[in-house]
């Protein structure tokens, strides 16, 4: 049941967003929104903008129409569904409201993103902006990190701060042809590994809604990823780096890692294992500029991919690397809840050895070859 479960959540939201890719495509070369070649840019003729609206458009549209056949017909949905997710079509139809909430607010994102493609807004809005809808997430939401050992106001400050770093961090990962997407395909699709293996605490079932919505991420960005892969017909942009970066905070905070039997708080580490490489890229970039005395805004070359391809690694293989060092950090999260604080604290030094291997890649003597 689980694998026809995973199917039956990534398949229509990667079908939905591949079409949609290809209307993109069209339009934005028709329309002339177009990403042009600079200096600081890999690629040498004109690429559509816009595919961040194929990736809403892979989650938005499954997920709607679930929710219209969940309210309008939710007897008919129970006699289809196999007997372990039947007793969830009330859950289903109850969780309108938040995930309106969150798509409302993603949207919100998706927009300011599809502003900045556009017009070039300055940071300092932008910024603004992504911490207003963080803090709008957080309170109206109620979406916060699991942070045991924090008092509450510490805790909404790191879940604000928690959004903002993944919106930023996604965006900054997107400087290569298939990379930004292919990380949020990873982390995604651990995070539906994680929710599935970590029953909630309370009816001891996997996390379906949550898992289901990790597997509608995956699912879009796999869609899209056809369309953005080396070589690149269509870049998602600010809107969509913007859009899987604030969706992905959200799913990441509302999960259940420490619920699989007592003593396992350590699981709430995962989603920081999870997004470790994307957090890496994004500090380090923003400590390089800081040293350099330039903002932290400041778009350059200096970008864990651009640094490896530096070294001598071709920007395929530069890819390709980074989406092994961020499955390498996913797959020791998956083991989280399954293992006891010194086994957690293995998986954790697992994941800075990977960091330190980053770190020489960059920074080793000698070219790469």
């Amino acid at each position: 049941m689980t694998v026809c479960f995973v199917l039956a959540a990534v398949l229509p939201a990667l079908c939905v967003a591949w079409f949609a890719s290809c209307g993109v495509r069209r339009i934005a070369s028709t329309v002339g929104f177009l990403d042009q070649p600079s200096s600081r840019k890999d690629h040498r003729s004109p690429v559509p903008l816009g595919g961040g609206l194929a990736l809403w458009a892979g989650v938005v549209a499954p997920l709607a129409l679930l929710q219209f056949v969940a309210q309008q017909f939710p007897d008919s949905l129970r006699n289809y569904l196999p007997p372990a997710l039947a007793p969830h079509v009330d859950g289903l139809r109850a969780s309108w409201m938040p995930l309106t909430r969150l798509l409302g607010l993603a949207t919100l994102a998706l927009l300011l993103g599809l502003a900045d493609d556009r017009w070039r807004l300055p940071w300092p809005w932008r910024l603004a902006i992504q911490f207003l809808l963080a803090i709008l997430g957080v309170t109206w939401g109620g979406w916060q990190l699991t942070l045991y050992v924090l008092p509450p106001w510490l805790s909404i400050g790191l879940s604000v701060l928690w959004i903002v770093a993944l919106v930023n961090a996604f965006n900054m990962m997107d400087n290569m042809d298939g990379l930004s997407s292919g990380c949020a395909a990873i982390a995604s699709g651990v995070l539906m590994v994680i929710l599935l293996w970590g029953p909630n605490p309370e009816s001891h079932d996997p996390q379906w809604f949550l898992a289901g919505l990790s597997g509608i991420l995956l699912g879009s960005n796999l869609g899209f990823l056809l369309h953005n892969a080396v070589p690149a017909r269509l870049y998602m942009g600010d809107a969509g780096s913007y859009f899987l970066g604030y969706c992905l905070a959200v799913v990441t905070m509302q999960g259940t890692y420490a619920g699989y039997r007592p003593g396992t708080w350590h699981a709430t580490w995962a989603p920081v294992l999870i997004m470790a490489v994307p957090l890496y890229d994004l500090l380090s970039v923003v400590w390089i500029r800081i040293r350099e005395g330039r903002s932290p805004f400041h778009a350059d070359r200096r970008h864990f991919s651009h640094r490896l391809a530096a070294r001598g690694v071709s920007r395929a293989h530069a890819v390709t690397t980074i989406h092994l060092l961020s499955m390498a950090c996913g797959l020791s999260a998956v083991l989280l809840h399954r293992v006891d604080v010194i086994g957690a604290w293995l998986m954790v030094g697992l994941v800075g050895c990977v960091l330190g291997v980053i770190a020489m890649l960059e920074h080793g003597g000698g070219p790469v070859s």
